[in-house]
């Protein structure tokens, strides 16, 4: 696996852009989610610094002055992928202003479910008492509701934005209840079989299956919170050769951060997925890993 690693992650240098990010396969012009994983899974790697810091560099260059980060160079809106730009600053220890503004904008965003209108609607249809005890996430476009994918990836932001940026930033406790209230909802959208779906646990009355790939983003997502066995389990016993090589990919890497067993190495597809490749190269190891970790954090 550390030979394929090292291997992958040259790959992933070499396709580097001009401008500083990667597209979703190479040649592809760059885009902020492909941009922040690759430069993610090279960050701990001494030898990839200065891509790193051009990876950082394009991407300043698509904030908006709300904090919100465009997803493409040539889309003006925000992107639901700001969480990525502050983790992927926090692992290279960069906390300044523009941090501090893209935690801001994520505190302040939320699912259509969570705005006044719907959670008083909620609460007299609920007879006083909303059902999803005020829990909301993340959405992927404004205006629409939580899903799991964006919502976990907030959190990895924001509690890892909490952790290291406590002593100089003074809306703590507003960052504090926007992460728990993601959670309630992570936690609350659980399918029967303990794993989670790509947004809720049931459609039109029916039951639905979770799937690897939000199974383990979403406990990445909740990696500080008290987690049900059942959630843990379904990470644990999903056959890692039965699924997707990026469902293997999720449940590697959140096997690797809950000090689970991560099964069997993947194949060597020399696949010209950045993300894919990018995620291969995260959950190689516990160390490798870290960009993503909240353990250990001071």
């Amino acid at each position: 696996m550390v030979q394929y690693a090292d291997e992958r992650r040259a790959w992933l240098a070499s396709i580097q852009n001009p401008d500083g990010g990667w597209g979703y396969h190479r040649g592809n012009s760059s885009w902020l989610e492909p941009t922040a994983w690759a430069a993610l899974a090279l960050i701990d790697s001494e030898a990839y610094t200065e891509r790193c810091r051009r990876a950082l560099s394009v991407l300043r260059s698509w904030q908006h002055a709300d904090g919100s980060v465009r997803p493409h160079a040539t889309i003006d809106e925000p992107s639901w992928a700001t969480s990525l730009f502050v983790t992927l600053h926090l692992a290279s220890a960069t906390i300044d202003g523009s941090v501090d503004r893209a935690a801001c904008w994520l505190a302040q965003t939320r699912g259509a479910e969570g705005s006044l209108w719907r959670r008083l609607l909620t609460r007299i249809q609920s007879g006083g008492v909303p059902a999803d005890g005020g829990s909301f996430g993340w959405a992927w476009v404004a205006g629409t509701n939580s899903w799991v994918e964006p919502t976990s990836h907030a959190l990895v932001a924001l509690r890892r934005y909490l952790i290291l940026s406590r002593h100089r930033i003074s809306r703590t406790h507003e960052i504090e209840y926007r992460v728990q209230t993601a959670e309630r909802m992570l936690l609350g959208r659980r399918c029967p079989d303990g794993g989670w779906n790509y947004g809720a646990p049931e459609a039109l009355g029916i039951p639905l299956e979770s799937f690897p790939e939000t199974t383990a983003m979403a406990l990445i997502g909740l990696q500080q919170s008290p987690k049900p066995d059942s959630a843990l389990n379904r990470l644990r016993q999903w056959p890692v050769e039965q699924v997707s090589p990026l469902g293997a990919a999720w449940l590697r890497l959140a096997r690797q951060l809950h000090n689970l067993p991560s099964g069997p190495a993947p194949l060597a597809n020399r696949s010209n997925d950045v993300l894919l490749t990018a995620l291969e190269c995260l959950g190689e190891n516990s160390r490798s890993c870290r960009p993503l970790s909240l353990r250990g954090l001071t």
